[in-house]
């Protein structure tokens, strides 16, 4: 199954503007600006990621926080795990 370039344009034009950047510190907002610059290097990487059955190292690495939901603030469990990866991956998926 290969991914189209215009599957990814349209993927990248989506992308929220005011999103944290992920753990490589690519900001949605300049991934954005870029699209067109970017569509091919990422046909390329996504078809093969998805060919392979890999994708790579650096978009398995997340930064993970805990947000609290509600009761004990003291209690592990009033919290909840919140990855934020790369956004590239995001794209791909």
């Amino acid at each position: 199954m290969d991914v189209d370039r215009n599957s990814i344009i349209k993927a990248l034009r989506k992308l929220k503007r005011d999103k944290s950047p992920g753990p490589n510190g690519l900001h949605p907002r300049v991934i954005k600006e870029v699209a067109e610059e970017l569509v091919e290097p990422l046909w390329m990487i996504f078809n093969r990621s998805l060919r392979d059955g890999q994708v790579p190292r650096e978009w398995k690495i997340a930064n993970i926080t805990a947000i609290f939901k509600k009761g004990n603030r003291y209690d592990a469990s009033s919290y909840r795990p919140v990855s934020l990866t790369s956004v590239m991956c995001k794209v791909m998926e």
